[in-house]
């Protein structure tokens, strides 16, 4: 039995040809098989924030519902820091301080919320890594079986931290599209809650500009620079920084800057023709394997979110330099002692991007850098580097047990070890 506590009056659910649908939570398309989005909401001001909470439900009241039930880990208020990068002072939201590693838990943590409230109890999910261990993270938490396609080629290190969340693991072989390609096929037997359609995880995504908002006085950022493989974080800036907009909360909306790998980057390949759609492409190998989408689902809601905020896209390659530039992206998929060096990248990216208009202070969001594992601390140097797999992701290693001590011999002072 769904727990559903409120609806807006009127509230509807809208696909591109305009159709529209009653509120349904366990409905992730429409019947003309695009993604569904909510009707436009009226944003909220400093008097809505709910200052009590620690997470991204302190800004529940800019939902579309309200729920009885919320499902949450504490996701959300990642540090917001400042640093200087080739002279200019940036900010950078770290959204790898949110609980699985990854903004995403944003966005499953709304879209969990709402599959729990409309009854559901076993969900299926297509994820490269990230978005696969972060629902099942929460599908854990809302107790809902969960299942994950990744594909073929995805770090072993993300593939251990989903199914140390309990989810089942179907490695399905191909690319990133063909995985979710699968996903679609099952989902006429299965539940489908795919972070990529439904609508309620861009709802959980635009927190984070609307943290951005709250840190910053609350006021808006001139330019945000922003990751894309699918673009969940572009649109759900757009709506957030036009909520508040239409709340009277800022002027203007602040520019977004998107930035993808050269390998896979058909969103800046459109952006670039004026196309209103996406055209396919097949994402070449990346150690950034979370941006690796050929076809994004909402690629013409991305484009649109663009250029609604007099946005820039740009593609990063790869340059000779001691320190290559290019490697910026690998941030999704590495360890966090390499964080400074792709911080500093992503940041040259945003300066390169935005070269055309005077230099603005940025706040550049997210670098995403895959946690370590429990028991990493108790490895020594060298076996980091042997559970290291060629990805850069961390796995986790046997912690080192010490030896017996001999027969009749006095333990050593200070708590060391004469083996040692």
């Amino acid at each position: 039995m769904a727990r559903l506590t409120r609806f807006d009056d009127g509230l509807l659910l809208r696909g591109r040809s305009e159709t529209t649908y009653p509120l349904d939570h366990s409905r992730w398309r429409g019947d003309d098989g695009s993604p569904l989005s909510y009707d436009d909401r009226p944003g909220i001001t400093c008097d809505d924030v709910d200052a009590t909470e620690r997470s991204i439900w302190r800004y529940r009241r800019a939902l579309p519902v309200t729920f009885e039930r919320e499902i949450s880990l504490g996701e959300g208020m990642t540090p917001l820091v400042t640093n200087e990068v080739d002279g200019e002072m940036l900010k950078f939201k770290l959204e790898y301080c949110n609980p699985t590693g990854s903004f995403k838990d944003r966005g499953l943590s709304t879209m969990i919320t709402a599959l729990a409230d409309a009854g559901q109890r076993e969900a299926l999910e297509d994820s490269s890594g990230n978005g696969g261990s972060s629902f099942a993270a929460y599908a854990a938490a809302a107790v809902i079986g969960s299942r994950v396609l990744v594909p073929e080629g995805t770090s072993p290190g993300k593939i251990l931290q989903t199914r140390a969340h309990g989810a089942e693991i179907q490695i399905v072989p191909g690319t990133r599209d063909d995985c979710s390609a699968e996903a679609l096929r099952q989902a006429e037997e299965r539940a489908y809650a795919s972070h990529n359609w439904h609508p309620m995880f861009i709802q959980g995504i635009k927190t984070q500009a609307y943290e951005i908002w709250d840190d910053l006085g609350p006021t808006a950022p001139d330019t945000i620079v922003l990751v894309a493989g699918s673009g969940s974080q572009v649109i759900g800036h757009d709506l957030a920084w036009h909520e508040l907009e239409r709340a009277g909360a800022i002027d203007p909306v602040p520019r977004l800057v998107m930035a993808q790998p050269a390998s896979a980057s058909p969103l800046v390949d459109a952006f670039a023709k004026g196309a209103d759609d996406v055209g396919p492409v097949v994402p070449a190998a990346t150690m950034a394997e979370g941006t690796a989408i050929g076809n994004p689902v909402r690629g013409r809601e991305v484009l649109a979110a663009l250029r609604r905020c007099n946005g820039l896209a740009a593609r990063r390659v790869r340059t000779p330099s001691p320190q290559p530039r290019g490697r910026w992206l690998a941030a999704a998929s590495t360890p966090s002692r390499r964080a400074p060096t792709h911080t500093r990248d992503i940041a040259h990216c945003a300066t390169q991007a935005s070269s055309t208009a005077p230099a603005p202070p940025f706040s550049c969001s997210p670098v995403r850098v895959t946690s370590p594992p429990p028991g990493w601390w108790r490895c020594s140097a060298d076996e980091r580097r042997r559970s290291a797999d060629a990805e850069g992701a961390l796995l986790p290693c046997r912690p080192r047990r010490r030896p017996a001590l001999p027969v009749g011999s006095t333990p050593p002072r200070r708590g060391r070890h004469p083996a040692h």
